[in-house]
């Protein structure tokens, strides 16, 4: 199986695409944070925060002003 790879982690290992999306959902939920807290509404929130996120890739904007009408 072929693996994007999006860059380097810190052992200086490629990371693939689900590493990096992972990294993304610890920004928003903290570790060390039970998952049996989260409600169903605060993990629906967690998309809706990545993509608000401003991107480089985009230009730094984000991910819903670019695509205002893709959700």
């Amino acid at each position: 199986m072929n693996k994007r790879v999006l860059g380097q982690s810190i052992e200086g290992r490629p990371t693939t695409a689900n590493e990096h999306q992972n990294q993304l959902i610890w920004e928003v939920i903290s570790k060390g944070r039970s998952m049996r807290a989260l409600t169903t509404i605060r993990i629906q929130a967690i998309p809706s925060a990545l993509n608000q996120r401003l991107r480089w890739i985009l230009g730094y904007q984000s991910a819903m002003d670019v695509l205002p009408d893709f959700d």
